[in-house]
């Protein structure tokens, strides 16, 4: 059986700037994170997606919700660059990478 094309995941906004990431449980440490109004389930290519963990997980806003990876969507599909596409997720890097198969 073939791997899935794409993969789902519950993320919280945008992230801007390169890894690694370090949170906190302070709503204003992690500067680099624009936050959107709801959560939203997107999808992501399994091809060309980098995870990287947050630690420790940063609350988002004032909500009882944490980040624990960032979803990177490569340009290329190989490397980080800093004009990718980055999303804050509440899933940790090793569940992503299951879902991604």
């Amino acid at each position: 059986m073939a791997a899935a094309a794409h993969f789902s995941a519950n993320v919280y906004g945008r992230v801007y700037g390169q890894a690694p990431y370090q949170g906190s449980t302070s709503i204003d440490a992690f500067t680099n994170f624009v936050k959107f109004e709801n959560p939203a389930v997107m999808s992501f290519p399994t091809t060309g997606t980098i995870f990287h963990p947050v630690t420790p997980g940063q609350r988002v806003g004032n909500s009882t919700s944490y980040i624990y990876s960032v979803i990177e969507v490569t340009s290329d599909g190989e490397r980080p660059q800093p004009n990718n596409q980055k999303y804050g997720c509440g899933e940790s890097v090793a569940t992503l990478a299951t879902s991604a198969g």
